[in-house]
Formats: structure tokens, C-alpha cells, sequence
């Protein structure tokens, strides 16, 4: 039988080529040095890839907890109230076709909440993908679908909103701080 072969090269298809450097090429490794006296790595690698080990178990061994705390954080009542004179105020901006502004004030007032949640997180987006498991899905990708037509708002120069997607928009705030005991 005919083994086949690459017209490149006279060798069959399935066996590799080896290739091998020059030994002034070839990669040193460097022995590490050992200090009897203190019996540590005297290398600064070493030490941080065996701190970045520890760091790692600890990560995992609180990560469960921190997700409880997450979970169980309440807002206080006064902040409560807060929000629901700030919710009022978005009502009344909606009534005067303040559009724009009421899209980017319910999601300063989500924001707050995360915030005050105690959700990881430095952006709003970081926040509520920790907050993911507080919503339900269709809620949570409400929330997604609001904050991008606030982004839209926000960032683009030309983009008018209308009415209903302001009211659209609103209302799925509104939901995401119901499902969060807000409102």
C-alpha cells in the first residue's frame, strides 16, 4: 500500500517533523537557590506564586460566604424612605416629559441601591452581574435591556427617546427594585 505524502515534504502525513535548536539557543533554566539557614526560596517568584496559592484557597474557601452576605444585606429603612421620595420625583419629571431625565435617574436610584447592597463591584455592570442572583431571568435581563437604553441616552448625541420607551424602560427599574424589597 502507498503511504501518502505531502508534496512539501517526502515524509508520510502523520509523522511530525522534529525540530531541535542550536545549544547556544536552547532555553537555560536556572536552579534556584536554596538557603539552608532560613529554609526558604530566596527567588521572589517563588515566594509570590506560593502567596498567589494561598491567596487562591482563601478566595475559594470565603467565596461562598461572601455570596450569603450578598444575599442577606438589607437596606435601611431610612434609605428606604429616600428612595421612595426619589422614586416620586422620577414620576413627576415623566408627567412634565422629562423622558431623558427619568431613564437616567431610575438608574442612578438602581445604582444607589447595588451600591448600598454590598454588591462587588466598582460599575454598574459589575454590580449587577453579582447581583444576578437576586433577580429572576426575566427580570435580570430587563435590567440589562433598561441600562443599555440608558447608555444609549446617555452616550449618543442624537438618540431621542419617546414615551414609551421611557415608560419601558421605567418600569423595568421599577421591577428591579421591587424584586430587591425597595419599593
Amino acid at each position: 500500500m502507498r503511504e501518502r505524502r505531502h508534496s512539501f515534504n517526502k515524509r508520510p502525513f502523520y509523522k511530525k517533523r522534529r525540530y531541535s535548536l542550536p545549544k547556544d539557543k536552547r532555553y537555560k533554566t536556572k536552579k534556584i537557590p536554596y538557603s539552608k539557614k532560613n529554609r526558604r526560596f530566596t527567588q521572589p517568584a517563588e515566594q509570590h506564586v506560593f502567596e498567589m496559592f494561598l491567596k487562591s484557597i482563601w478566595s475559594a474557601a470565603t467565596w461562598p460566604f461572601a455570596k450569603l452576605r450578598a444575599k442577606t444585606s438589607k437596606l435601611p429603612e431610612l434609605n428606604k424612605e429616600k428612595i421612595k421620595k426619589w422614586w416620586h420625583d422620577i414620576e413627576e419629571m415623566e408627567r412634565k416629559n422629562d423622558f431623558r431625565g427619568a431613564v437616567i435617574e431610575s438608574d442612578k436610584i438602581f445604582f444607589y441601591c447595588l451600591k448600598y447592597m454590598n454588591f462587588e463591584g466598582d460599575t454598574f455592570a459589575q454590580k449587577l452581574k453579582n447581583a444576578r442572583t437576586r433577580f429572576s431571568t426575566t427580570t435580570y435581563n430587563n435590567l440589562w435591556q433598561a441600562h443599555r437604553a440608558r447608555n444609549r441616552i446617555v452616550h449618543e448625541a442624537e438618540h431621542e427617546i419617546n414615551s414609551m420607551e421611557a415608560i419601558n424602560t421605567k418600569k423595568k427599574f421599577h421591577n428591579g427594585l421591587k424584586e430587591l424589597g425597595v419599593l
